[in-house]
C-alpha cells in the first residue's frame, strides 16, 4: 500500500468493478493531487456498464463533493483532491521537481 497524501495522478479504469474504492484513491491522493476514474466504453460493452448516475453517485458516497463528469469512449470523472484545513505541509510527502528522473538518469548513465 501507498503512504497517505502521497500520489500526484491516478487513473482507474473500472472503477466500479476493479476493487479499488473510491476511499482508497483519496488516501493515498495528495491535496491538489488530481484523479481520474471510470470506465472504458469497451469494457462497458463486455461487462455491466457504469452509468454516469452510478458513477456520480460512487463519488459522493465516498465523500467526493466537486467532480467534473466526462462521457467520452467511456464515462470519466475528474476530480482534485482538496487541501484539508488541519493539514500541515510537513503531512504531505514531498515530491521532486523532476519526480526523481535526473537522479536516476545520473545513476544509470554508461560509463566510459
Amino acid at each position: 500500500p501507498y503512504a497517505e497524501n502521497l500520489v500526484n495522478l491516478v487513473i482507474a479504469d473500472n472503477v466500479a468493478t476493479n476493487g479499488t474504492p473510491l476511499d482508497e484513491i483519496l488516501r493515498v491522493l495528495r491535496p491538489g493531487g488530481v484523479a481520474i476514474v471510470g470506465q472504458n466504453a469497451e469494457a462497458a460493452h463486455s461487462g455491466g456498464e457504469l452509468t454516469r448516475g452510478q458513477l456520480e453517485t460512487l463519488l459522493r458516497d465516498a465523500g467526493v463533493a466537486k467532480f467534473d463528469i466526462r462521457e467520452l469512449n467511456g464515462v470519466w470523472a475528474r476530480f482534485e483532491k482538496p487541501w484539508p484545513t488541519d493539514l500541515d505541509d510537513e503531512s504531505v510527502v514531498p515530491v521532486p521537481s523532476d519526480n526523481g528522473l535526473a537522479a536516476n538518469a545520473a545513476a544509470e548513465a554508461p560509463q566510459a
